[in-house]
């Protein structure tokens, strides 16, 4: 029963007072009386009745336009305007108890979180569905999270953080062993991140697996979903109803951010207009490089920031009228992990 978020960071200096912390409060165990919360970065400001009418809903995730969460009680995956307008309960049908949810610039992800669990994948407007993208090593998966070349998951019946590609392919179900009841998982400047449920723990480890520390952050009431941005940590403390926030070196920890998160506070993401963070103490983060074609240049730039690249030469299409152009090429491709601050080059092309 568990969260994710995925979390759109933009360029370094952008004011943060309008970026927002999004969550899941699946309330009573009763069909459509779940709710979606929003406030400002600083906890400030907090709605906790931003989107009702949701299924015992859990994980959330966001992009540049909208936010998602997973109903867990409908077998769906929902979807809204970031301002809580234009609900579509029903965007992805035939999930089997979904929990954890993500995005890239291409793809939604869910974890099927029954016995025989899977992840599943769909296109950002909900076509094309996949319940099984990856069936072998989702043992009752709960979290999930991406970035520009794997996906990451919670195992909560094996205690492991496993990994695959993006494409499903490459699996690796015990990527990190020995954690205790994962939930939540994020990843950002160099790391994965998981909450330990069983100890009331956020860890931290490298992507490849290493450097794990099972209580990099120590103190939490039952935490679920997760979610980092460029200078923080956050959580969602199930059994005290809060959000909980640190940096990202796992100091300055207040496990009340967020004071009244509702009954059953769950999935948590955070969107993209937070300013992002150069480097980490664990040194200069790498440059994944992200998805963007398919986006406008807006959003490019976001998706650049948050993968710790510049944006380099932008080739533009003359006289392009009408809708704003998107990006057709990058170079270098998805995926390639770089120094951080490399440049990413892209070509632009008008649309009707």
């Amino acid at each position: 029963m568990a969260s994710i978020a995925a979390a759109a960071l933009s360029l370094a200096g952008a004011a943060s007072a309008n970026a927002s912390i999004y969550w899941a409060d699946h309330g009573p165990l009763t069909p459509f009386a779940g709710t979606i919360g929003r406030a400002n970065l600083d906890g400030t400001g907090a709605n906790r009745s931003l989107i009702t009418g949701a299924s015992f809903p859990f994980g959330v995730a966001v992009d540049a336009r909208h936010i998602y969460w997973a109903n867990d009680l409908s077998g769906t995956i929902a979807r809204a305007n970031l301002d809580g307008t234009q609900v579509d309960e029903s965007l992805i049908t035939g999930a089997g108890f979904p929990e954890g949810v993500a995005v890239d610039g291409s793809h939604i992800y869910w974890a099927n979180s029954v016995a025989a669990g899977s992840i599943g994948r769909a296109n950002l407007d909900g076509s094309d569905p996949n319940q099984s993208l990856i069936t072998t090593g989702a043992s009752i998966p709960e979290g999930v999270a991406v970035d520009g070349a794997h996906i990451y998951w919670a195992n909560s019946l094996t205690d492991t953080i496993g990994r695959a590609n993006l494409d499903g392919t490459d699996v690796n179900p015990s990527l990190i062993t020995g954690v205790n009841g994962p939930w939540g998982v994020a990843v950002a400047s160099g790391h994965v991140y998981w909450a330990n449920i069983g100890t009331g723990t956020i860890g931290r480890a490298r992507l490849d697996g290493t450097g794990v520390d099972q209580s990099f952050i120590s103190g939490a009431r039952s935490p679920t979903g997760l979610a980092v941005d460029g200078n923080h940590i956050y959580w969602a403390n199930q059994a005290g109803g809060t959000i909980g926030r640190a940096n990202l070196d796992g100091t300055g920890v207040n496990q009340s951010l967020i004071s009244d998160a509702g009954m059953n506070p769950e999935g948590i993401a955070v969107d993209g207009l937070g300013p992002a963070s150069p480097s980490t103490p664990s040194g200069p983060a790498r440059c994944v490089v992200p998805a963007l074609k398919g986006r406008t240049l807006a959003e490019a730039k976001r998706l650049v920031a948050r993968a710790h690249c510049a944006l380099g030469k932008v080739l533009r299409p003359r006289g392009a009228g009408g809708r704003k152009p998107l990006v057709t090429s990058q170079r270098p491709s998805a995926g390639t992990v770089l120094r951080g601050g490399s440049a990413i080059r892209a070509r632009l092309a008008g649309r009707a």
